[in-house]
């Protein structure tokens, strides 16, 4: 990405505490997210705790209605990484694993656009 490139997506990889909240401060700042993690119940998870954290924010007057439904809506939670493509940057963030975390990132190195940023938590 080339500093007249524009920041849209990301994509980030592991649903966890980590996970939702790195997609969470995207979505807060307007990007689109596409969290992904190995099964459709942990993205689940993910995703309800995101939604809860931000139903917080509201509680406390720091986050409107309003920005909560749209950064809501701005998540977009699966299991295929084929959801790397298009992201302007991927965030891997998965429990501290090496050997996962190795293979993940030679996952997304396959899958992303020859242009993103692929970072590590």
């Amino acid at each position: 990405m080339s500093q007249t490139d524009s920041l849209n997506t990301i994509a980030v990889i592991g649903a966890g505490t980590m996970g939702n909240g790195i997609a969470q401060v995207a979505a807060v700042a307007g990007l689109a997210v596409r969290m992904i993690d190995v099964s459709d119940e942990a993205v689940q998870r993910g995703l309800s705790t995101l939604s809860r954290s931000l139903e917080r924010l509201v509680q406390k007057g720091t986050l409107t209605e309003e920005a909560r439904a749209a950064a809501i809506a701005r998540v977009q939670g699966g299991t295929d990484y084929a959801a790397l493509a298009g992201a302007d940057v991927v965030v891997e963030a998965a429990t501290e694993n090496l050997e996962l975390k190795l293979r993940i990132l030679r996952e997304a190195d396959r899958l992303a656009d020859p242009g993103a940023v692929i970072a590590t938590n």
